[in-house]
């Protein structure tokens, strides 16, 4: 009975002990407990009475290391995947990191190749919306400019939008072929014909402009955008040495042009003897839109002609005119470099943006017609108007609606 109860009183002591973690792992332990088990082993050859003892010590050591041990191997079985888990968790995380690293300096390697094979093809972030510019005149720096097209809203008038290159070589295969890359149709309000279906390669320095779609390339219908088409072509590639644009599919050598029918090429005719007025659709960025042809459909054959035709406006069309209606002016066009302009004073002009888009719109116009300069009078205003000086004649611009890339 001593016995029993003094176990007792152990056994109640060594609950009121604090929990305590023991650090060490379940191979030491196991191995402290097996040497503690031999060594009282060995003394049971000594004395059977001295047995007695040590086994009720050694019950109450393995009991009490039984006590502060089990919450941990408990706690332990819970979270014995825990520590493997992390590092699995970590070892993929790791992975992951590696191969999104490994694939970005993919996609920079394959970045600097473009840019090695285009030679300084610009980005856009830094560009000079279509819009906010309506005439671009640079005399100092001859800057490579790819002109692109766009249509109104209403997909009658070709609009063109000049791309003004301040770092490129000069190579038009880089531009053409990411032709709608460049334009906001939102913002301008325009639409764009889907260019992105078509392949342009200029070779034999640019003396040839080839024209690729796929075998299952379907044209638009419908007559506008087929004259769409031709005009956006004549004002893109006008320039150019090439006179007609050649045409193929991937396995034929024509491509079915809707209302033109199967053709193998078009001809790229210079856009001239135009009458350039104002575009905006809505409260949408101004552009300066160039006609063909009068209200009437007669084409320009004068100057004079032109410039009549910029005082009516169509506001049905979001087309402005950029000459008051009601303005006398007189022309003279008999130097085949410099034409003369003298407006009789109006209550319109001054130093404003209107008096500096007309001026814009018939430089354009008089740009169109093979003139170099502009010498415009108007009377009551002898100094500037925004960055024109009207006391010395005008060069006629670089570029329409530019887009200035950087």
């Amino acid at each position: 009975m001593d016995q029993d109860k003094r176990e007792k009183q152990i056994i109640q002591k060594l609950k009121e002990f604090p929990n305590i973690r023991d650090e060490q792992s379940k191979t030491t332990l196991y191995q402290s407990i097996e040497s503690q088990l031999n060594k009282k082993q060995a003394s049971q050859r000594h004395s059977k009475f001295k047995w007695i003892i040590p086994s009720i010590a050694s019950a109450t050591l393995i009991f009490l290391i039984i006590i502060m041990v089990q919450p941990q191997w408990f706690q332990n079985d819970q979270l014995s995947d825990t520590p493997m888990t992390t590092h699995n968790n970590e070892m993929e995380r790791q992975d992951q990191q590696m191969k999104i690293i490994e694939s970005e300096e993919d996609e920079e390697d394959e970045m600097e190749g473009f840019e090695d094979n285009i030679q300084g093809f610009e980005t856009l972030e830094d560009e000079v919306p279509a819009g906010e510019l309506i005439y671009y005149h640079d005399e100092y720096n001859q800057f490579p400019i790819f002109t692109i097209a766009v249509s109104d809203r209403e997909g009658r008038y070709v609009i063109p939008i000049s791309l003004v290159s301040t770092s490129s070589t000069g190579d038009p295969n880089d531009y053409y072929n990411r032709i709608h890359t460049f334009i906001d149709e939102r913002a301008l309000g325009v639409r764009l014909f889907p260019f992105e279906e078509i392949q342009f390669e200029f070779a034999n320095q640019n003396q040839t402009i080839h024209m690729t779609v796929n075998d299952d390339y379907e044209f638009p219908q419908g007559s506008t955008q087929a004259h769409i088409f031709q005009s956006s072509i004549n004002f893109m590639f006008g320039d150019y040495p090439a006179t007609t644009l050649t045409l193929s599919t991937e396995s034929q050598d024509y491509i079915n042009l809707g209302p033109f029918g199967e053709m193998k090429e078009l001809e790229i005719r210079k856009m001239e003897h135009l009458a350039y007025k104002l575009y905006q659709d809505g409260d949408r960025e101004r552009l300066l839109i160039p006609l063909e042809v009068t209200l009437s459909g007669d084409r320009f054959y004068t100057i004079d002609e032109a410039l009549v035709e910029m005082q009516q406006a169509q506001e049905e069309q979001n087309i402005y005119a950029t000459i008051p209606i009601d303005v006398i002016f007189e022309v003279d066009a008999a130097d085949a470099n410099q034409l003369k302009i003298f407006f009789e004073s109006h209550a319109e002009f001054g130093n404003n943006t209107s008096t500096k888009e007309m001026i814009e719109s018939i430089l354009m116009t008089a740009k169109s017609f093979d003139f170099n300069e502009v010498d415009i009078t108007i009377e009551g205003i002898d100094s500037e108007i925004g960055n024109f000086n009207l006391n010395h004649p005008l060069s006629v611009p670089d570029a329409v609606n530019p887009v200035i890339l950087h």
